[in-house]
């Protein structure tokens, strides 16, 4: 499958823009993000300048319509018109939305899904299906969240290692966080995390941020130098706690 590493900021390649763009495309774009429901069907001057277009930068695709949580079969006739276009446009990045949007026409709307064994199996099996028919893994848009059972503490001692064998006599001058939830068989379990990691859940709790958008608030927070460094951590963070039963 085709490479999909990407750094940097985007534009949304909207046809008013054409004209601007045709005489030079800023510096700071490194890329262009485009919906292929929007140019599918286009030929003529429109399908000239995205020629133009993917000689000059990168495209990213978003798509609106895969409904890949929905319950009518997947339309894989229009995925097979996809890939054609992300072929003929070299566009490895296709990314969608995790919902469903369709059932027996377009509801023009993003429905959530259940949260129940039966949904994961469904979706799982469309996403493998759409990205047998694509030849590419796919992205899928969405937030993370809290399990609905969690809960973060702080202290300014290290509860955990209280014992016996360590009765501290004062705080340490670091806060001490934790992230206490019940995990899969109802067991009550603890993570001890560091002040960022810590902010980072705090963000996607209160502010229903997504992990990038939280990174990015936290990298302005901590007036970073290298935001990229800091976003690799918390994707392997959210990564952990996803396979930990922490976040959704």
């Amino acid at each position: 499958m085709p490479d999909i590493t990407l750094h940097g900021a985007g534009l949304g390649l909207r046809r008013e823009l054409i004209p601007a763009l045709r005489t030079g495309i800023p510096d700071a774009i490194d890329f262009l993000e485009l919906a292929p429901e929007n140019w599918l069907d286009m030929g003529g001057a429109w399908r000239k300048n995205l020629g133009y277009f993917a000689e000059q930068r990168p495209i990213v695709a978003h798509g609106l319509s895969l409904s890949l949580g929905g319950p009518a079969p997947l339309d894989e006739a229009f995925l097979r018109r996809v890939k054609q276009f992300l072929d003929e446009y070299d566009i490895a990045l296709y990314t969608e939305h995790l919902s469903w949007c369709s059932d027996e026409g377009h509801l023009y709307d993003l429905l959530p899904i259940p949260f129940t064994e039966e949904a994961v199996h469904h979706v799982a099996a469309r996403i493998r299906r759409t990205q047998e028919i694509l030849e590419r893994r796919i992205l899928l848009a969405g937030r993370p969240e809290l399990n609905p059972t969690a809960r973060l503490a702080h202290y300014r001692y290290p509860v955990h290692r209280i014992g016996p064998q360590f009765e501290p006599a004062g705080p340490d001058g670091q806060a001490c966080c934790y992230l206490v939830y019940r995990g899969r068989h109802d067991t009550v379990r603890f993570i001890t995390l560091n002040p960022v990691s810590a902010r980072l859940l705090e963000l996607i709790r209160d502010d229903s941020l997504s992990g990038y958008e939280a990174m990015t608030q936290i990298a302005r927070e901590l007036d970073q130098d290298d935001p990229e460094s800091l976003f690799e951590t918390g994707r392997a963070l959210l990564d952990t706690l996803r396979e930990a039963g922490a976040v959704y």
